[in-house]
């Protein structure tokens, strides 16, 4: 849970970064399509960027010593190592509470419109659906389904279905509902809300330009808007006709940005740039600076040296275990056993061991670099020793040395 915690921050970190360049340098433009495409693609790019692995090549430290890849830790106890089990803390409860509040709603909102279209008279034009309804409510949209009150008059219900009708063309709905369904796992996220205000006002600047380029007239349209803009309710699923009025009024009658505005857009390759490097950064190194001093060379191999003068702790191409990382998890589990000694006297604490993996794969330079314990320390060691050869790192096509940190987590349960 808490990985999955991490990936919806460095989302919502993401869409901060994506909403801020489109409030500084989009936001007043008349581009309103290419706004719209925009928000939508920068709100892909940020589920998408976190997990995107690019590269970052690194030379070996002059001292091996001091840096380690980081594998997983697996935890020794009484009798075998366990993967460690998920811990549900009170935040994740609130977490997934709420997000199943949220999306309880959501449902709930679809449900209504569906109702009300049961309820009202279908009217099927020209690929639209129209409803006209008894219930006092502001016109809108739902795919193709187009909402009006039965007593608009006819002139009012010409401009109002002219202005819907862009909403279906251009598929408002599912912009509406991938940033309400977007709510439902990033609702700590404030940029999602502010994601979901924009494109419904973008929705409306795009639906009111169809209109008046229809040869509706300007000020009979915005007094038609004026006039349905206070007490009409409305649903939360919907691109409302009343939506934001002022905005819209400065927009209709705003001159067409500058095609030279267009090269704003750029900035976005920066960006995704920067975003993609930092996030490969927290990936490439799982580090963990140790003192030297504290290496112990009790339980190195017989070979203390490596086949290779260069070592690596960050590459293209990282070793793997044969198998995979189960694999490795299940090696240890058959292999490992808690010393006796310890186990009698309560003894527990985590080991530091690191190794190489050398380009043929095979294991060298076994050591603890950090323990707690002489028993401990040296079934850790021998463990690791007796692993089989993995598969190989490599670094710009070529086979090289990598050097890891394995960390092993001795336990005794309570009731024991």
């Amino acid at each position: 849970m808490n990985a999955i915690i991490i990936y919806l921050l460095k989302v919502s970190l993401c869409t901060g970064v994506f909403y801020g360049l489109y409030w500084v340098l989009l936001r007043k433009e008349t581009f309103f399509m290419l706004n719209r495409i925009y928000l939508l693609i920068s709100l892909l790019l940020s589920f998408i960027l976190p997990v995107v692995h690019f590269p970052i090549m690194e030379n070996a430290p002059e001292n091996p010593a001091l840096s380690y890849i980081l594998l997983r830790q697996v935890s020794v106890g009484v009798q075998q190592i366990e993967k460690s089990t998920p811990n549900i803390s009170l935040a994740d409860i609130i977490y997934l509470f709420v997000s199943i509040f949220i999306f309880i709603y959501l449902i709930y909102n679809i449900l209504r419109i569906f109702l009300l279209s049961q309820k009202g008279i279908k009217k099927p034009i020209g690929g639209f659906l129209i409803i006209e309804t008894q219930v006092e409510i502001a016109p809108f949209s739902f795919f193709n389904r187009i909402f009006i009150q039965s007593n608009t008059e006819e002139k009012d219900a010409e401009e109002i279905l002219a202005h819907e009708k862009v909403h279906v063309r251009q598929w408002h709905t599912l912009d509406v509902l991938f940033t309400e369904a977007l709510k439902v796992i990033l609702w700590f996220n404030p940029f999602i809300y502010l994601y979901n205000k924009s494109l419904r006002n973008i929705h409306e600047y795009l639906a009111d330009r169809g209109v008046l380029l229809q040869g509706h007239n300007t000020i009979n349209y915005q007094q038609l808007l004026l006039g349905m803009a206070i007490g009409q309710p409305h649903l939360v699923l919907i691109n409302k006709f009343n939506h934001s009025i002022k905005r819209r009024f400065i927009m209709m009658t705003k001159s067409k940005s500058n095609k030279l505005a267009l090269l704003k857009l750029l900035l976005m390759m920066p960006l995704i740039a920067g975003m993609a490097m930092v996030f490969s950064s927290f990936r490439t190194s799982g580090n963990v600076p140790v003192n030297s001093k504290t290496a112990s060379p009790l339980f190195q191999k017989e070979k203390k040296t490596t086949k290779q003068n260069k070592i690596y702790t960050a590459v293209e191409e990282q070793p793997s275990f044969p198998g995979g990382e189960e694999a490795r998890i299940q090696f240890f589990i058959e292999n490992i056993k808690y010393p006796e000694a310890a186990k009698k006297n309560g003894i527990h604490g985590t080991v530091f061991v690191s190794f190489i993996i050398e380009a043929d794969g095979t294991i060298t330079n076994v050591k603890v670099l950090r323990g707690f314990n002489k028993e401990c320390d040296a079934e850790a060691a021998r463990v690791v020793n007796m692993m089989p050869k993995w598969n190989p790192g490599r670094q710009r096509g070529k086979h090289v040395a990598v050097q890891f940190n394995m960390p092993i987590k001795f336990t005794i349960s309570k009731d024991k």
